[in-house]
């Protein structure tokens, strides 16, 4: 298989292990070639192989009907519709990233840009289905849509990733890097100001199931008690790679959603916030 990824920066929070995976090998993706998935700062990804509970999708506030009603108005007049994905995300079928990604009509605080970005902090995952093979500058472009609209790469350049924002990853070391990312965790926590997003070009999909998982942070933190959510309120994690202190429960600076934060392979350790 092979996940070239790219992260976006700005200042937001996200990960965990307490939720739900939603696979890349279940119904949604299991005829994907050339797919590109953009995934909201509040998603953990992992590739472990845990499967507990099942979260609905969509938003819990009352603006949520108003958020989805918006980027299904401004995908109409490209012939682009949206469908919600259980247990959580969206998949934007008939948009062509990169013909679009850049022009006036999808650019970087553009209308459409803002209403796919707002969608996903609900929903968590978008899912665009067959885009072709993007190049590098077309994924870097894609990329820049959202967030502070700037790449902030801090990772390995594989010898065929064709750009140093391009993470390729790959289960042949010939094609990409092997093996990152096996626990639960949000790429961007030993910064202080995280990735806003991860978008993940899809390019070859395995013969047999991957594992790899995505998780909603904002129904996991839904999903816990009261007495859970008072006893997280008041914890840190700090990261082992710089120190960096963040707590493990945030607010999502675009939908309002409390949203859980939590590295599991980069955490130093959970302190008590007085």
């Amino acid at each position: 298989y092979h996940l070239i990824r790219s992260n976006f920066l700005a200042s937001c929070c996200p990960s965990s292990p307490f939720v739900v995976p939603f696979r890349m090998r279940g119904n949604v993706f299991n005829a994907t070639v050339f797919c590109v998935v953009l995934l909201s700062h509040h998603i953990a990804m992992a590739s472990g192989d845990d499967e507990s509970c099942a979260p609905k999708s969509g938003g819990s506030d009352a603006n949520w009907g108003a958020v989805l009603a918006e980027a299904r108005r401004l995908l109409e007049p490209h012939g682009a519709s949206v469908a919600l994905i259980e247990p959580f995300g969206a998949e934007i079928a008939g948009l062509k990233l990169a013909e679009l990604a850049g022009t006036n009509d999808l650019k970087h605080g553009s209308a459409l840009a803002t209403a796919l970005e707002l969608l996903m902090a609900h929903v968590g995952v978008l899912v665009f289905r067959g885009q072709g093979l993007l190049s590098p500058s077309e994924q870097i472009a894609a990329s820049a849509l959202f967030g502070a609209g700037k790449l902030h790469s801090t990772h390995g350049e594989h010898a065929k990733a064709g750009s140093e924002h391009i993470f390729r990853l790959s289960s042949t070391s010939s094609e990409g890097i092997v093996g990152p990312g096996a626990e639960w965790h949000c790429d961007g926590s030993f910064l202080e100001d995280v990735f806003s997003h991860a978008g993940y070009h899809i390019v070859q999909l395995p013969n047999v199931p991957a594992g790899t998982s995505f998780a909603h942070l904002g129904h996991a933190y839904e999903m816990l008690s009261a007495e859970e959510k008072e006893v997280m309120g008041r914890l840190a994690s700090v990261n082992s790679n710089g120190g960096v202190v963040h707590p493990l429960v945030h607010t999502h600076p675009l939908s309002g959603r409390p949203s859980l934060f939590l590295h599991l392979a980069m955490t130093g350790a959970v302190v008590h916030v007085q």
